[in-house]
């Protein structure tokens, strides 16, 4: 090959590579300046997950949203719900304090209604309590500051005309709380039957002819924010136990009846509660030696601990709360899945 056209060769050859060298050099340079200088009405697309949410960040519900929060790789995410600004969910969280607004409470001489009754007076209601023992109730209405309404809530007439007067003297009824009830005790073939019949009319009618009776009243106060219904029944009103022929029946009929009233009450701004302790410390409670040892200790509570639960099933909604949750809420949902399996248990002789 002759030497000139070797070396134009070679001469052609490094001008390629200078001109590839210098248009690197111009795009490296056009890069920074475009961005130092991003393109007018240009918005840089935020990363997903960081800047804005995913599409479960996103807002569904009217008010309501639900934020995701990324955790660890390989962990599900988090699902953190916002409380609603406004609407019905608001009037619910927010009436909670009494401020001068009417509670009756029936049973409310010992045990469960007398420690709701204080509990509600504490947050600011103005109590009506409820009971037969007229020297017991009115002891509890000058202690906290409440009005005492002594009735027979076996007589179907006389409660029907007590809230008819409660109604026509405070208009509005914030919260009612059926708690009158009485434990018994027996199987269906050693159970009496004028006994069946008097737990039948106490735990159950009873709650259902008070709620009758005031019924105007608390639909008047849900027209003004928002008012409450808690029924005190039982663990035995989701579990039949074999030696609650009266009792249990009783309870399934309260937690029936409650449930009921959500459906029909719910839109009309009346909220429903179902409470159902296990084993509480009050009047008539059976004190075998198995209450007193470390494992029976968790399945008892005292009734403090009930009004508690009252109170935060009111303040935040709950429809229905069983007290302790553990372990009667492991009971009350293997009845729901497995009614067979907890049946053949319950049969045992050491539940009667």
């Amino acid at each position: 090959m002759p030497a000139a056209d070797a070396r134009s060769k070679r001469h052609r050859r490094a001008h390629r590579h200078a001109g590839v060298r210098g248009d690197r050099g111009l795009s490296t340079e056009r890069a920074s300046l475009q961005a130092a200088l991003p393109m007018a009405g240009h918005r840089p697309r935020p990363r997903r997950g960081r800047d804005r949410p995913g599409r479960r960040g996103r807002r569904r519900g009217g008010d309501r949203a639900v934020v995701s929060v990324p955790l660890r790789r390989g962990r599900p995410r988090h699902r953190a719900r916002v409380r609603p600004q406004g609407g019905a969910a608001d009037a619910e969280t927010t009436t909670m304090s009494g401020a001068g607004r009417i509670a009756v409470v029936s049973g409310a001489s010992t045990g469960i209604g007398e420690a709701t009754a204080r509990a509600l007076a504490a947050d600011g209601w103005r109590c009506v309590v409820i009971a037969r023992r007229r020297e017991l109730l009115e002891r509890v209405a000058a202690e906290i500051g409440g009005v005492a309404a002594p009735c027979d809530v076996l007589d179907r007439a006389a409660v029907t005309e007590l809230g008819a007067r409660i109604v026509a003297e405070h208009g509005s009824i914030g919260m009612l709380v059926n708690n009158a009830g009485a434990l018994s005790r027996g199987t269906i073939d050693q159970v009496d039957l004028d006994e069946l019949e008097r737990v039948t009319r106490l735990n159950y009618l009873s709650g259902v002819w008070l709620t009758r009776a005031l019924l105007p009243g608390l639909l008047a106060a849900a027209e003004g924010g928002g008012a409450h219904i808690v029924n005190v029944a039982s663990i035995g009103g989701v579990i039949a136990f074999p030696a609650g022929a009266a009792y249990s029946a009783s309870k399934h009929a309260q937690v029936a009846f409650s449930r009921s009233l959500t459906a029909v009450l719910r839109r009309k701004g009346v909220h429903v509660h179902t409470v159902m302790p296990g084993f509480v410390v009050t009047e008539g409670f059976p004190h075998p030696r198995f209450w007193e040892t470390r494992l029976g200790r968790r399945f008892v509570v005292g009734p403090e601990a009930v009004a508690s639960a009252i109170l935060d099933a009111v303040a935040r909604g709950k429809d229905e709360v069983v007290v302790p949750r553990f372990p009667y809420g492991l009971g009350s949902v293997a009845q729901a899945l497995f009614p067979s399996l907890t049946g053949r248990v319950l049969a045992l002789d050491s539940y009667r």
